[in-house]
């Protein structure tokens, strides 16, 4: 990742029993998180249980993340194009993070509430997602598409538009 110039900082997840999971990025994220291997080298002697997180801002990334099979349906329905990667995510129900470059002249940030779509969360500036392999004790993170970093797969412009619209 770090090679790619994505930024990542160490965290811990776990799953709780109501299938919430509990996560904690280990220091003040926002600062810390590096591309530097000299860094990440440091974290895994320090943080060896530790997974990694990517901040999606710092790395020039949006990710959509629809949760389990709604959400999944409601993205696809958008027809979105080819992503740089998608990601399995640990929720036990079915996730994905697909990943996109943010779009040159319109930031993204976050969105919990579906603006996109029902069940469809966006990860921008200011946010992050778990990095495969982590895992949370229960599930693990994996690519199952990519990743291409060679990609020029920019967020579509659906996400832009319904991230950007004014409430009415």
């Amino acid at each position: 990742l770090a090679k790619a110039g994505i930024y990542v900082n160490p965290v811990r997840v776990t799953r709780l029993e109501n299938t919430k999971k509990d996560v904690r990025p280990i220091g003040l994220w926002r600062q810390t998180s590096s591309n530097s291997l000299a860094d990440i080298a440091a974290w895994e002697q320090d943080h060896a249980s530790a997974g990694l997180l990517i901040d999606t801002g710092k790395s020039g990334l949006v990710i959509v993340d629809p949760d389990g099979p709604e959400g999944l349906a409601n993205w696809l329905a958008l027809d979105p194009p080819l992503p740089l990667g998608i990601v399995k995510t640990s929720r036990p129900d079915g996730g994905q993070h697909w990943y996109y470059r943010a779009h040159p002249d319109h930031v993204v940030g976050n969105d919990q509430s579906g603006k996109v779509a029902p069940g469809v969360d966006i990860r921008g500036l200011g946010g992050f997602v778990i990095a495969p392999p982590t895992s949370d004790g229960k599930g693990v993170w994996e690519w199952i598409d990519g990743p291409d970093w060679t990609r020029d797969a920019i967020v579509p412009d659906v996400v832009v538009e319904r991230m950007t619209a004014k409430a009415a």
